[in-house]
């Protein structure tokens, strides 16, 4: 009796600091699978979709010989490749992230 005492002592001692990670972590996980992720890739795409609308927009009322040299120039394939380095970096940072979650802390005196 008095082993089982202190194994549910020991357990106790061990398991009970662990509890809010466990549990941070499982609201992470039900986030993610209650479509957190989507809203977060819906996002990026609603932004980048907004930046090619702004280059669209301002190269509208460049004469079609500038636009030509542009082409040719490979200003095009160029925007593509910084878009998706940027893409990129913000799925890799998604996807290493330790927290998903914003944590406020507040100020101190």
């Amino acid at each position: 009796m008095k082993y089982i005492a202190s194994l549910i002592t020991w357990l106790g001692a061990i398991l009970i600091p662990m509890l809010p990670a466990i549990f941070g972590s499982i609201v992470v996980q039900v986030l993610m699978m209650l479509g957190f992720s989507f809203l977060a890739v819906e996002g990026i795409n609603i932004g980048l979709d907004f930046f090619v609308g702004f280059i669209d927009s301002s190269l509208a009322g460049v004469p079609s010989n500038i636009l030509g040299v542009l082409g040719l120039a490979g200003a095009d394939e160029a925007i593509n490749i910084i878009l998706t380095g940027h893409l990129f970096v913000l799925s890799l940072k998604g996807l290493t992230a330790k927290k998903f979650l914003p944590t406020w802390r507040g100020t101190t005196k």
